[in-house]
């Protein structure tokens, strides 16, 4: 078994190098099939496949083209262990995001860790945050950023966390931008995060460290706003059953969710945009009208239901 030292810096320069590699390998192998039994964050391959933490098995799964799930991470079992061996025999904690780096391998935000899957499908930890990460995302040099309730931090070349700056200067709220919900890339490389500093809202975070308010993307109650990026570098935020976009720095509705088949009222909690365009989104099924949770696929504004699971009576 690699030393945790060692992997950790194999790690490290292979995100630095990745930039010269050209097209990342495709993702980790998949192992058995499941039932997806609780669909939880979401993310997205180079090669359009749909990967899903299951919440209720801890396990990710991936979806195959026939529809089917198999294991590329985690035994069944929560906890944490594994590192250094095969992601399928690796204990995980709570993912609470995902997402694919530019070497072509599975980041998970993990408990206090981030931890990684390559392509040959072995998990070990490359970063360790002080407290639970809970949004990793790649900067368009390379760079990992993970945001924490209260931080946000980037991966130095040296396997440490660095706090980068965030600070509003202006407006009704002034200070360190905190209560971090998930982070994205624009095309412009400034990052976006969503926080519950003045309501479920969105914030760019320019290279000098300023803080600016784009926007809320929801006023209050649920969770904090999932964000991804379109494969032409728009933000996008998941307001319920809205998608938003952040278009000449303004929110505006992409899509409602209001035509969902087989459902009263849908509730975005996650979502992912594939390479193509694809959004990926899961309803979690909390609201009083809605008995089901579900997964669809939405393109060409259309929507397909992947997949459907009763949970209430």
């Amino acid at each position: 078994m690699v030393s945790p030292r060692v992997w950790l810096m194999t790690a490290v320069a292979g995100i630095a190098s990745s930039s010269t590699l050209g097209a990342p390998p495709p993702g980790p192998p998949a192992g058995e099939a499941v039932a997806l039994e609780l669909a939880g964050p979401l993310a997205v391959g180079s090669d359009g496949r749909l990967y899903v933490f299951d919440e209720a098995r801890h396990d990710v799964l991936v979806r195959m083209p026939g529809g089917t799930f198999r294991v590329v991470a985690g035994d069944g079992k929560p906890g944490f262990a594994g590192d250094g061996g095969p992601a399928t025999t690796a204990e995980l904690s709570a993912v609470n995001d995902m997402t694919f780096g530019p070497d072509g391998a599975l980041y998970l935000a993990d408990g206090t860790r981030v931890r990684r899957v390559d392509s040959t499908g072995t998990i070990g930890t490359v970063a360790a945050a002080l407290s639970p990460p809970l949004a990793v995302a790649f900067s368009p040099a390379g760079d990992l950023y993970v945001a924490t309730s209260r931080k946000l931090l980037r991966l130095t070349a040296r396997g440490r966390l660095a706090t980068v700056p965030a600070v509003l200067r202006s407006g009704p709220v002034r200070g360190p931008l905190t209560g971090f919900g998930q982070i994205a890339f624009g095309r412009n490389g400034d990052v976006y995060a969503s926080s519950g500093v003045r309501g479920w809202s969105l914030f760019e975070i320019r290279p000098d460290g300023i803080a600016v308010y784009r926007g809320y993307a929801r006023r209050s109650g649920g969770a904090l706003a999932s964000l991804a990026v379109t494969p032409g570098g728009i933000v996008e935020a998941g307001n319920g059953s809205n998608l938003l976009a952040l278009v000449a720095g303004r929110l505006t509705t992409a899509y409602r969710f209001d035509n969902v088949p087989g459902t009263n009222w849908f509730t975005l909690t996650y979502f992912a945009i594939a390479p193509g365009g694809a959004v990926y989104a899961d309803d979690i099924g909390t609201s009083g009208f809605q008995p089901y949770q579900q997964l669809i696929e939405l393109s060409h504004g259309r929507i397909e239901q992947l997949w459907r699971r009763r949970i209430r009576n």
